[in-house]
């Protein structure tokens, strides 16, 4: 089935960043947009799962402003040792724009973001999030080993519902998110 061009993400990112200009105009929403398009260079793209693998891809057609990926990019073949979907290897958007995110106990997905990570030439080596605090040393790859509630999957568990809370109630990886998403 092809998607046409009013359903494909493109169209629904121009609609979504007109929606939120007209509604909420004193917050800048059209900065993003310049004669219709998107103002790449402005915006973020982030994603969990297959999510990680679209904004990978819109940063492979265009220069972003930033690229996060959580538990992603999964596209490899040839487990257990993975080797990167050919779509990878070139991108426009530089690599030192591209931030990860990944739980080592994610059997199905955590070394196929190993050897994507590489591929896509993620700065740094892959850093444990744990017990320590932002910058991580500088990495755009960063994992955890904690164990997640009951119910959550560690593929989920990053980014979605569920994630583990402090006992104050703050999700243990705010300080990460922020980190990720940047100033």
């Amino acid at each position: 089935m092809k998607i046409g061009p009013h359903n494909c993400i493109l169209h629904r990112l121009v609609k979504l960043l007109e929606s939120l200009d007209q509604q909420y105009a004193n917050e800048h929403w059209g900065q993003f947009l310049q004669n219709g398009k998107p103002v790449w260079n402005k915006i973020t793209v982030a994603g969990h799962s297959q999510g990680g693998g679209h904004a990978a891809f819109i940063a492979k057609l265009f220069v972003v402003n930033r690229v996060v990926m959580f538990s992603s990019v999964g596209d490899a073949t040839g487990g257990p040792s993975w080797v990167s979907a050919p779509w990878l290897t070139t991108h426009v958007t530089p690599s030192d724009r591209y931030f990860g995110f990944t739980n080592t106990h994610d059997a199905a997905f955590f070394p196929r973001c190993e050897v994507n990570w590489t591929t896509l030439g993620l700065p740094g080596n892959l850093k444990q999030v744990d017990g320590s605090n932002p910058p991580y040393g500088s990495s755009h790859q960063l994992k955890t080993s904690l164990p997640m509630p009951s119910g959550v999957s560690a593929h989920n568990g990053i980014a979605k519902d569920g994630t583990p809370l402090t006992s104050n109630g703050t999700p243990v990886y705010a300080a990460v998110w922020r980190y990720l998403l940047g100033p």
